[in-house]
């Protein structure tokens, strides 16, 4: 869309009404420089948890904004035409809050304009993986792309780019789907799980904002969906009806339980392609990946999907793609082996599902560094799994971590030779080192979110990694170096 065109759609839309920035973090001060880039005479209202900070944020002189107090946080004005949402606001709390207008977000507001050039990705886990993957593949095809969202930059930041741009590939979180009313042309729905059931009024309105992503679809649009995930079935089949777009699945074949054309996994280890009511084999075997896991190639799936809607017919820029594919960092990422044990950092981890697939994916693992903050996640699948693995250790963190190792001792004491709480993560590291067998691994996958210690997992991820190599410096490996990366 040329630059005027979306000048002339912001302007028909917002002119002339009173509009609210509810949030003025890293998104909330990319949507201001957007609106008042197309909107240069207009006030603008921004309501802040830190009204001193937000007014600190603003362009030096300028003149049409209001940040509201303190004292007014969340009290919101009977005239209000539009609210731009941060994705880290509950939408329970406008509710709770009466808040007037429109609801709308940074993300809703690049669909309206951009949606025929966007494919989204979101799901419970997986998605930062997934998105970069297929922003390289598509690379390789030879089109030009940018990646955004959650993992890259704030999309309206992207939006003077779109001339150059052929496809933006966009990994949605389920926060910023939640106001959106415009979906992306191609999507990708991996999974959904339990989580962030601190941020919505339920599991449901949850999966809800997970499909937001397909509800708002055209009908040359594609949803491609994790065919897996008994859960996201459950709740995408009533649906399936009143979406106007085409629908793709991918994963194993046999889960394959709503009948859908789209790239399966055989039992025989090949990867086939139906389409159309006719099949072909796009590999014979799964191609090599660096990526750990089954879930990894299932997930990898999905990109093969998406390019077989987009008609892009030949795997094999796919699968050179995926060879030299390195992955992310925090996600499965080795950091390095010290005293002959092999350290791996999974801080992404933060459902007890994310953790399972972990300890499958690493081989020899031995022990594990499991807790975070209490969310209000159900941990019976993996209070099981740790009862039914009784090869593994288990040091537990606070919150959820004591939590779990609390409830299954009291049941079941004989465990404590196997399940040990620690006071935080140094702690943990330092148990890990004694505790595990040199030729075996120790990994950390919370199943948990780390807002009890860290400000993100980032954080609590470089943390570990840090503390193992300051620890590993004084370990020898098992040749009696020192140990390295």
């Amino acid at each position: 869309m040329p630059t005027d065109r979306i000048r002339e759609r912001v302007r028909e839309k917002y002119q002339g009404k009173k509009i609210i920035i509810l949030g003025f973090g890293r998104e909330g001060r990319s949507t201001y420089a957007f609106l008042r880039k197309h909107l240069p005479e207009q006030t603008f209202h921004i309501m802040d948890r830190d009204p001193e900070q937000a007014a600190a944020s603003l362009p030096p002189g300028e003149g049409h904004a209001v940040v509201v107090p303190a004292g007014d946080y969340l009290v919101f004005p009977e005239d209000a035409d539009y609210i731009f949402k941060t994705p880290g606001i509950p939408g329970k709390l406008l509710d709770s809050h009466g808040a007037k207008g429109e609801r709308t977000s940074q993300m809703d507001e690049f669909l309206r304009l951009l949606g025929e050039k966007v494919v989204g990705v979101t799901g419970t886990k997986g998605k930062s993986t997934t998105a970069t993957l297929l922003h390289k593949t598509l690379q390789a095809y030879g089109f030009r792309t940018e990646l955004a969202g959650n993992i890259g930059r704030p999309v309206l930041d992207l939006v003077e780019e779109a001339g150059s741009v052929d496809w933006f590939v966009a990994e949605m979180s389920s926060h910023q789907l939640e106001e959106t009313r415009h979906s992306p042309a191609m999507a990708i729905l991996l999974n959904v799980f339990e989580e962030h059931l601190d941020h919505y009024r339920s599991y449901g309105h949850y999966v809800g904002a997970k499909l937001n992503i397909a509800r708002f679809q055209k009908e040359q649009d594609c949803l491609v969906y994790g065919c897996d995930s008994r859960t996201l079935k459950e709740h995408l089949e009533p649906l399936q009806p009143s979406l106007a777009g085409r629908m793709l699945a991918f994963g194993r074949r046999e889960n394959n339980s709503l009948d859908a054309d789209g790239v399966f996994l055989e039992k025989d280890g090949s990867i086939r392609l139906r389409l159309g009511g006719g099949e072909r084999e796009l590999f014979g075997e799964a191609p090599p990946s660096p990526l750990p896991g089954i879930h990894s190639l299932l997930n990898s799936l999905a990109v093969l999907a998406i390019l077989q809607a987009m008609g892009l017919e030949d795997p094999e820029p796919f699968r050179k793609t995926l060879e030299r594919f390195e992955g992310l960092e925090h996600r499965l990422e080795l950091v390095g082996e010290y005293g002959g044990i092999r350290f791996y950092n999974d801080s992404i981890s933060t459902i007890p599902q994310a953790t399972l697939c972990a300890v499958e994916a690493i081989p020899g693992v031995e022990t594990v560094l499991l807790g975070g903050m209490d969310r209000g996640v159900d941990y019976g699948v993996l209070e099981a799994f740790i009862l039914e693995r009784a090869d593994l250790k288990w040091i537990c963190l606070p919150e959820t971590g004591h939590a779990i190792a609390d409830r299954l001792l009291k049941l079941h004491p004989q465990a404590g030779d196997r399940i040990r709480k620690v006071g935080d993560l140094g702690e943990g590291v330092a148990l890990a080192y004694g505790w595990t067998t040199a030729g075996k691994a120790c990994l950390l996958s919370p199943a948990a979110a780390s807002y009890n210690t860290f400000k993100d997992f980032t954080e609590r991820g470089n943390f570990f990694k840090a503390k193992v190599r300051e620890l590993g410096s004084k370990e020898p490996d098992s040749s009696g170096k020192e140990g390295s990366d």
